[in-house]
């Protein structure tokens, strides 16, 4: 998709209204930029080929990463320093050319300015809303250098949740119900990552609304029904393997093999072609986390490096790491308490 499409007058979604239904039709704000300067149209076409389809089960028309969120890095510098940033260090990480603007400068002036805002209240809620999504692209950012301020970067949405009255300060409308789909299963996927305590209260509390933005792709494209029905299972079968590790030891010893290889065999059972394997990434690696048969590690290692060579995003050679010291350790090892200590943020 070329540029004049990402910053175009016609496509910026009017958050103005809050409130609106997701089906008014969009309409343009009064300040958009129409003009941005080279390195920046092509820092954000890079994000929109490269980075906005690793973020979604479905890249369509409705991938908010490049629909909604493109649009208002091109009226809000905080949103656009978070963009420029997660596209700067993927083009650089995956070619090598610093002949770009520089992402640690980018991302390090997105954090300051964060903290510059921490009086949310001071602020209307279309200002509040571009902050949350400035903290989105960051933890996007998070994902693609496997940087270990996730944790912070995590705290920073979790306390602006709170300043705004928690999901229904978000509002209404089609950017809060995208927000509130990410959001929601940022948690849960990022729960693990942060402590063995969230992660078992998370997924008890609120794996059902992780689903809601596999349900919003579903309800777009139904005649992918059997993907997303793989998905789901998929995903729920890793909730349900960490779960029973943490909360308790495992039987004789040693965990059920049972549960591992049925997410193998619904990996491997994906259709041919069918869209969102690369959102089991997640999934794959909890199940690699309690394997302890080599077929089994053999399997998930082969899937993590594919779509690691795919996506080159450095958080799956982090996961591959860690997925070493785990197996390194006796089976009588609570892996759920290793998965926080590289405070990476694996997605």
């Amino acid at each position: 998709m070329e540029l004049e499409d990402e910053c175009d007058d016609t496509l910026v979604p009017d958050i103005s209204n809050t409130d609106q239904s997701s089906d008014t039709p969009l309409a343009s704000p009064s300040h958009t930029l129409t003009l941005i300067d080279p390195s920046k149209e092509f820092l954000l076409t890079y994000f929109s080929t490269n980075i906005a389809p690793e973020m979604v089960v479905i890249d369509d028309d409705h991938n908010g990463f490049r629909y909604l969120i493109l649009p208002i890095a091109c009226i809000d510098e905080l949103v656009m320093d978070a963009v420029l940033a997660a596209s700067a260090f993927h083009f650089i990480g995956t070619t090598g050319n610093h002949r770009v603007t520089d992402p640690s400068n980018l991302y390090t002036r997105a954090i300051r300015r964060l903290q510059g805002r921490k009086y949310l209240t001071d602020y209307d809620l279309q200002t509040q809303q571009f902050l949350v999504v400035t903290i989105i692209v960051l933890l996007v950012g998070m994902m693609i250098t496997a940087s270990s301020d996730f944790p912070i970067v995590f705290h920073m949405l979790e306390s602006a949740l709170d300043v705004m009255g928690g999901e229904h300060g978000l509002g209404g409308g089609e950017l809060s119900e995208f927000l509130l789909r990410e959001i929601r299963k940022m948690r849960v996927y990022a729960a693990p990552l942060l402590s063995q305590e969230a992660g078992v209260r998370d997924i008890l509390s609120r794996a059902e609304q992780s689903f809601d933005g596999l349900e919003y792709y579903r309800n777009l494209h139904p005649y992918h029904s059997s993907a997303f029905e793989l998905i789901a299972g998929v995903r729920q079968q890793a909730y349900d393997i960490y779960v029973q590790r943490a909360l308790g030891p495992p039987i004789n010893g040693q965990a059920s093999d049972e549960p591992i290889e049925r997410v193998k065999t619904m990996i491997e059972s994906f259709p041919n072609n069918a869209p969102g394997e690369q959102s089991l990434v997640w999934a794959s690696f909890i199940a690699a986390s309690a394997s302890h048969k080599p077929e089994h590690r053999a399997f998930f290692q082969s899937f993590l490096q594919r779509h690691y060579l795919r996506n080159r995003f450095l958080n799956i050679p982090k996961a591959l790491e860690l997925l070493k010291r785990i197996w390194s350790q006796e089976t009588h090892e609570n892996w759920t308490l290793l998965l926080p200590e590289p405070q990476v943020f694996i997605m």
